[in-house]
């Protein structure tokens, strides 16, 4: 091996001692030539490469001090939708995430028009359209898919498509059944079956055929068979001279059996087992008002506002006929003025009577408070939206730890037509109240009359905030 043969000065060997191993051409002044040995090779690689990499720092293109690119992180990494912030369910919902899809199903019957979705992401915002989104708090309308916008530090965004399924429903109940004279020529009268878990009976007056029957019905299911044959609410008629079991299948396939049973009264009967005010017969009403018949005396409330003078009734008798001071009724089709009570006389195959009286009253004004929360969006101090629960005319609600409730603003529904506080009318998610002692909202009904409750606000303690936080 060679020697490596660098032109260095004598202070070199000041360095390095031996680095050198002679000199030559030596003398006075001279600048010399030092061979180094094959022992101080490393030490001069180990020098060349440090001057490398400093040259190397020295060139780069980044100046000292410039941060790290921005990142380009844009998932969404857990998305669910939680019964705290959800009241239609009654449990949680996580979704599955897969690539960009994202699924979950909820339980039959959940309204998803309004759902807030908890997610986790690793870009800086989410945005659905133009609206930016605040996890556990934004809620969406997911009756259709719903893109989430994910933007990332580097400006970069991805899609994520939400599709939310309602299940099927389990619901298969036979809720009523009956038999219209308007859909079956050979009743006088109608007759109104009764349920009783899976067994349905019905009285027919003297003398009717039963062998053609046509039953109106309803059901929370899908379908309903008898015998295989698809039967249709007031079409499809049917032979009741032996009992007849309607098949009903739910949403998710699920079936329940019903047996009906349709007897024919004797000459003697005179009974009037049922009344009601359909809505479909009085234009004033909402909805059905079912009266209630104790022995002979039959008693109904309809809502307020509505007229007694010309109210049309739905009955079912046992007898041949009935009449009101001598006039034939016709049910769902007699107008009579219900101001004061009416006896409804029922006359028997054999012309024997029975009397009912029936009374008809209008219910008081409603004036109910059915909702009350305290939204974050009208009140700076919340972290969060707080659900009040009422009972009865006790409404209690629990907010965070430090939260000041001197100047909270409540958001409230009503029946009645308006509220006030110690005479101060309220308006809901505007009228600012101190909650430091429970105070009464008063709900007034269409008909002057009020109704108070009382709302009581605790502060939850540090421990219940901390354990409420971590309950999420």
């Amino acid at each position: 091996m060679g020697t490596l043969t660098l032109p260095l000065p004598p202070s070199t060997r000041r360095l390095h001692p031996g680095i050198a191993d002679r000199r030559e051409g030596g003398g006075a002044g001279a600048r010399g030539i030092w061979h180094v040995g094959h022992g101080a090779r490393a030490v001069v690689a180990s020098l060349l490469a440090i001057f490398a990499a400093v040259l190397a720092s020295g060139c780069s293109d980044s100046p000292p001090g410039t941060p790290p690119p921005a990142s380009s992180a844009k998932e969404i990494s857990a998305f669910a939708f939680l019964s705290a912030q959800n009241s239609g369910l009654a449990a949680d919902v996580t979704a599955p995430i897969n690539d960009t899809m994202v699924t979950a199903t909820v339980p039959a019957g959940t309204n998803i028009t309004a759902l807030v979705a908890t997610f986790s992401t690793t870009g800086t915002s989410v945005a659905v359209g133009d609206v930016a989104q605040v996890s556990g708090k934004t809620h969406n309308d997911f009756t259709r898919p719903v893109i989430y916008h994910v933007t990332a530090a580097d400006h970069t965004t991805k899609d994520y498509q939400v599709t939310i399924t309602v299940a099927p429903s389990s619901a298969k109940d036979l809720t009523a059944l009956s038999f219209r004279s308007t859909q079956n020529a050979v009743l006088s009268t109608d007759v109104i079956g009764v349920i009783t878990g899976s067994t349905v009976t019905a009285t027919a007056p003297f003398g009717a055929n039963i062998t053609a029957l046509v039953a109106t019905f309803s059901t929370t299911g899908a379908s309903v068979t008898v015998g295989g044959t698809a039967q249709t609410s007031g079409t499809t008629p049917n032979n009741f001279t032996s009992p007849v079991i309607y098949h009903v299948t739910a949403a998710d396939g699920s079936t329940k059996d019903y047996t009906v049973t349709v007897t024919v009264a004797d000459g003697s009967a005179k009974d009037l087992v049922a009344m009601s005010f359909r809505s479909t017969n009085n234009p004033g009403l909402s909805a059905d008002v079912t009266a209630t018949v104790s022995g002979t005396t039959i008693t109904a409330a309809v809502p307020y506002g509505m007229s007694l003078h010309t109210l049309v009734a739905a009955f079912s008798i046992t007898g041949a006929s009935v009449t009101v001071g001598g006039t034939p009724q016709v049910s769902g089709v007699t107008v009579n003025d219900f101001t004061n009570p009416i006896t409804y006389r029922v006359v028997a195959a054999d012309s024997s009577t029975k009397d009912y009286t029936v009374t008809v009253t209008v219910a008081a004004a409603q004036k109910d408070l059915t909702t009350f929360s305290f939204r974050y969006a009208q009140n700076q101090g919340l972290p969060d939206d707080v659900f009040a629960t009422i009972k009865g005319t006790d409404v209690t609600a629990a907010v965070p730890y430090g939260t000041q409730i001197s100047g909270l603003i409540a958001e409230f529904s009503i029946t009645g037509t308006s509220v006030t506080v110690g005479g101060t009318a309220q308006t809901s998610g505007v009228t600012r109240n101190d909650f430091t002692s429970p105070i009464i909202y008063s709900v007034m009904g269409a008909d002057g009359t009020t109704q108070d409750y009382t709302v009581t606000v605790t502060i939850l303690t540090y421990v219940q905030a901390s354990r409420a936080d971590l309950a999420r």
